[in-house]
């Protein structure tokens, strides 16, 4: 048997087409090697897998039972390509968010630098005035205003 197909895929290649010289074409493979290769297996398993009789070809009881066999695989092995992916696609998010609170957490120390060097250079403002000054600037509100104009003249 070619090494490149299982005997799997080419019983279903087989029941697929309901042919053994089209599943042949669809596998690259000479129909009279094809058709030695399934009788192989056959008698490997004590069972034919095809009734040979009628056209096109059918499954015997013991083929439905190995293409149900076979279909189950399948399944599992899609299942397993589709997890495979949610964890691939679970690690990108992942280091998506990583970068993510990297950078917040960048962003929030700027803006905590820019506050204290904001805040430092009106505080140093404020206490240059003299109490009177301070007092009839009054408010936190008239403060938060002459803070703002001293900074941006700064």
């Amino acid at each position: 048997m070619p090494e490149m197909f299982s005997h799997r895929e080419i019983i279903y290649t087989i029941y697929k087409e309901q042919s053994f010289s089209r599943a042949a074409q669809k596998l690259f493979i000479a129909q009279p090697s094809l058709s030695l290769l399934v009788k192989k297996l056959e008698n490997q398993l004590g069972v034919p897998l095809f009734d040979r009789s009628c056209k096109p070809i059918r499954l015997t009881e013991a083929g439905k039972e190995y293409i149900r066999a076979v279909e189950s695989i399948r399944e599992t092995e899609e299942t397993l390509r589709a997890f495979s992916a949610l964890e691939k696609e679970q690690v990108r998010l992942e280091n998506q968010a990583n970068r993510a609170r990297k950078d917040l957490t960048d962003l929030q120390d700027r803006i905590w630098d820019e506050y204290e060097l904001t805040y430092g250079a009106a505080k140093a403002i404020w206490e240059k005035k003299d109490p009177e000054e301070q007092k009839e600037l009054g408010s936190q509100t008239a403060m938060k205003k002459k803070v703002s104009q001293y900074v941006s003249k700064a």
